[in-house]
């Protein structure tokens, strides 16, 4: 698999107008960042965003997160 066959995983945040809140809308996988725009653009093309930002998920920097609903122990 060439890298560019490799899906990465991105987050759609949008703000509807300006001042609103900055918020997550939805995520999907893309081989990069430029398809990802294009993703982001056809697939949440519901509303008039003021705004709209693709973020890969692995830049996310996760600050504190919740344990998942269904851990067992040595299972993540």
């Amino acid at each position: 698999m060439t890298d560019y066959q490799q899906l990465r995983s991105y987050d759609v945040f949008t703000r509807l107008q300006r001042g609103d809140n900055l918020i997550q809308i939805g995520s999907f996988e893309a081989p990069d960042d430029d398809i990802a725009t294009v993703y982001a653009q056809k697939i949440y093309d519901e509303q008039d965003w003021s705004e709209m930002h693709v973020v890969r998920q692995n830049h996310l920097i996760k600050v504190k997160a919740p344990d998942g609903l269904f851990e067992q122990e040595g299972v993540k």
